[in-house]
């Protein structure tokens, strides 16, 4: 018992690491600066550039002659290196519109898998290295919960995500390990490319990119206040943000 209390004490004098899968984007910028505020947490951004602010990047391949399956292999044995994670934070995506008869709609389909679907996949392989109990937290959106017509290849990658949540939550890695997985839903983060994009939207009804990093923070923090496989919904109205829990059945 002694040896068991020595070793949990130690451990809780590690710092803990926590994995932003997309770090360069806004939102994982404001991830990554909010982990930064709390000394406990060392942090180490995967993406296709540099982080400025993280402690240490991993580089994703923006073109490689590898397949994608090869780079996350390779990837995976930069994690293994690491010594352990304690919550992986994928915040990577975008946005694209059009139907199902859009002239670019395939492409649009294959651009989504790409920057939205497999790096959440990614997280999830990569919750073997978390050290328990532990966080995951992947991406997902308001609207996916509803049928998207007019934006096709979005509803796909974002409705793929909420599944995967969900799917894993009742998966052994989670159910029996302590660890959690989350998904957090926007409806519009307030982004400087979002206020270019949309300059007479009402502000007032986005979510603020603290609201989110902030969140995901006390999560980690507080593992077991995050209710395995729940979807949490950020609404703003009048700038002020109410956290809504869509609960797996």
């Amino acid at each position: 018992k002694k040896k068991i209390t020595q070793k949990k004490m130690a451990a809780a004098l590690l710092p803990k690491n926590v994995l932003v899968i997309g770090g360069c984007g806004a939102l994982g910028q404001g991830v990554i600066r909010a982990f930064n505020s709390n000394n406990k947490w060392k942090t180490f951004c995967l993406d296709v550039k540099s982080s400025s602010i993280a402690h240490q990047s991993l580089l994703f391949p923006s073109s490689s002659s590898r397949t994608w399956v090869e780079n996350v292999k390779n990837i995976e044995k930069e994690v293994q290196s690491l010594g352990g994670l304690d919550s992986i934070i994928c915040t990577a995506g975008g946005w694209v519109g059009g139907d199902i008869h859009s002239d670019n709609i395939l492409e649009n389909i294959e651009l989504m898998n790409d920057i939205s679907t497999k790096p959440s996949i990614t997280a999830v392989y990569l919750a073997k290295y978390l050290r328990a109990p532990g966080l995951v937290a992947l991406t997902g959106a308001r609207a996916a919960l509803e049928p998207t017509p007019d934006m096709i290849a979005y509803g796909l990658s974002k409705a793929t995500t909420h599944h995967l949540v969900q799917s894993a939550a009742k998966s052994k890695p989670f159910k029996e390990t302590g660890n959690r997985i989350i998904g957090i839903l926007p409806i519009t983060i307030d982004t400087q490319a979002n206020r270019q994009a949309m300059p007479s939207a009402n502000f007032e009804t986005w979510t603020p990119v603290e609201e989110f990093s902030n969140a995901l923070l006390s999560w980690a923090e507080n593992v077991e206040t995050a209710k395995n496989g729940c979807l949490y919904e950020f609404a703003t109205h009048f700038k002020k943000t109410k956290i809504v829990e869509h609960l797996p059945q």
